[in-house]
């Protein structure tokens, strides 16, 4: 579970800003909002919405989580796709590097995992475990780049016998860049239980999903778990999408791509006579599997149902339906896990071609169950901004200042009543993170 974020000179962020699920004592409404972790006991919150306007940095926030989860899970990451970028409006931080860090606990140990970036080129990574009881952090690993140099220390553990030490020195004198990951190289030695227990934290527990992504398609869950089916089913009936059922529909490879295409046909093939029970296929942004059923190659749709006038179930495929109930298929594995694993997922703008009354009604359906994970994301949706479905240190605020830095800051930071509306006092300015229009359409009005 996700403790803290920090972010230190990337875009628009400047000074290090600091987000946390840590829950405030002092705060006693929806205790059912907080998890309790052990050794020792911890409470964190279950959720984290992110409100700014357009340019208070809610997209830097989420690229930069997007950019260490990607650094660490794939050595040979694209670079040119997450570009390590200052904070260009300073000159004493231009030519400084960027630092992201995150706090967490994996079940059974607490971690800081820390990245400073200068460009492409690693100047630090650490690993600590830490204590949050009070006692001091304990180095894993520390990696430091001098004069184009990298030295790494180690805890002793790590390094106990020749043999440890040997490999150790191979791995960062042999096989580790300027621009990889010490811990994605560490973990593919599978040889370190501590690193293989923060890989796979990060790798299957922190979850970042950009406006245009989703975790893992659709028709794998339908197809291997029977569990998530039932899930979906009874999902997408509490949120009145009209669709009654949803599954996987089979079809022969020559009915849906005919005999011009040979050639996929062939690699489908490749693929299965590996002995992997299905492949993937995509056709339009339609994922599909390929599976063998006999010596027939067979294609599984997701298919959902619609009930008609007359009564019976008419079959529509995703391209039929809606922008906004595409999204909500997108979201079901998402909302698979968090009501049953204990996953961190950051969503960027959440809202995104969904109506505002169906977002509510899932974030209130996540927010009152009895769930396992923790669901941060950015929004725009000023209509979710009630204390009756957040508590105040679960909604937070992203804004720039008149230097053009992004600052955050929770709600709980200001003193209001339990009773307060507010969504009316966030539009009126009172907490900040709102486009600064208000002044200039009230003189524009008294023009007219």
């Amino acid at each position: 579970m996700l403790l803290r974020i920090t972010i230190t000179n990337f875009l628009s962020i400047a000074e290090e800003i600091e987000f946390s699920l840590f829950a405030q004592g002092s705060l006693r409404k929806m205790r059912d909002h907080l998890y309790t972790t052990t050794t020792p006991a911890v409470k964190l919150l279950k959720a984290g919405a992110l409100y700014g306007a357009n340019g208070s940095g809610k997209s830097t926030f989420v690229k930069a989580m997007t950019h260490l989860h990607a650094f660490v899970t794939n050595q040979a990451f694209d670079t040119a796709e997450f570009p390590i970028e200052p904070f260009k409006l300073r000159d004493d931080l231009l030519h400084k590097p960027s630092k992201f860090g995150v706090e967490f606990f994996t079940g059974k140990h607490y971690y800081e995992y820390s990245l400073v970036m200068s460009g492409y080129l690693v100047e630090e990574e650490s690993l600590y475990q830490t204590h949050p009881e009070g006692g001091e952090a304990e180095l894993v690993f520390f990696r430091k780049r001098t004069d184009g140099k990298t030295k790494v220390d180690f805890h002793p553990d790590l390094v106990a016998t020749d043999k440890d030490a040997t490999r150790a020195s191979i791995y960062v004198d042999e096989l580790l860049t300027p621009t990889g990951s010490l811990l994605n190289l560490l973990a593919t030695a599978d040889v370190y239980p501590i690193i293989d227990e923060v890989y796979e934290w990060f790798e299957q527990k922190f979850i970042v999903i950009r406006p245009d992504s989703v975790i893992k398609n659709l028709s794998e869950y339908l197809n291997d778990d029977p569990e998530f089916v039932t899930f979906a089913n009874e999902l997408l009936r509490t949120l009145d999408t009209g669709v009654e059922e949803i599954g996987l529909y089979g079809i022969a490879y020559e009915t849906y791509f005919g005999q011009d295409e040979p050639h996929i046909r062939k690699q489908l093939m490749a693929e299965l006579s590996d002995g992997q029970v299905y492949t993937t296929v995509t056709v339009r942004d339609e994922v599909m599997l390929a599976k063998l059923q006999g010596d027939r190659l067979m294609i599984l749709r997701v298919a959902t149902h619609h009930r008609g006038q007359d009564g019976k179930l008419m079959m529509f495929f995703p391209g039929d339906e809606s922008d906004g109930t595409r999204r909500v298929l997108d979201f079901l594995p998402t909302w698979a896990l968090l009501m049953k694993k204990d996953v961190t997922v950051l969503i960027d703008e959440i809202g995104r071609s969904l109506h505002p009354n169906l977002l509510e009604q899932m974030l209130k359906l996540f927010m009152t169950a009895d769930t396992a994970g923790q669901l941060i994301f950015t929004t725009h949706e000023d209509s979710l901004l009630s204390q009756n479905l957040f508590r105040r240190d679960e909604i937070w605020f992203m804004e720039k200042t008149k230097l053009g830095n992004t600052v955050i800051y929770p709600l709980s930071d200001f003193k209001i009543r339990q009773d307060l509306d507010v969504r009316k006092h966030y539009l009126f300015g009172r907490f900040g993170g709102t486009p600064r229009l208000k002044q200039v359409f009230l003189e524009d009005l008294k023009a007219v």
